[in-house]
């Protein structure tokens, strides 16, 4: 997997739930078809070992392939992909 762009949104508060962020990110990756599914099985599986709560969640993805268009060859065919994803995260609340 190689990451060609990385791009993160403003924090903000996740709806329905306080205490609780949400950070936008956007990335472009290039990966071969096997590497893609990997990046998508760590999302799916990213968070707490004892809740089993989710800390990703892709919202969109684009696929270019790069390689003879949509003919998928091999599992080592590279494709590049656009992701628009949610990470969350707990904030502590420091007294000033």
């Amino acid at each position: 997997i190689f990451q060609i762009r990385l791009r993160f949104g403003k924090s903000s508060v996740a709806q329905n739930f306080p205490g609780i962020y949400t950070l936008p990110i956007a990335m472009n990756i290039e990966a071969t078809l096997d590497n893609f599914f990997k990046f998508l099985k760590f999302v799916q599986a990213s968070g707490s070992l004892e809740t089993g709560v989710r800390l990703m969640a892709i919202h969109s993805i684009q696929i270019n392939f790069l390689e003879n268009g949509e003919n998928i060859q091999s599992p080592g065919q590279k494709i590049d992909f656009t992701v628009e994803m949610s990470a969350y995260h707990q904030t502590p609340k420091v007294e000033r």
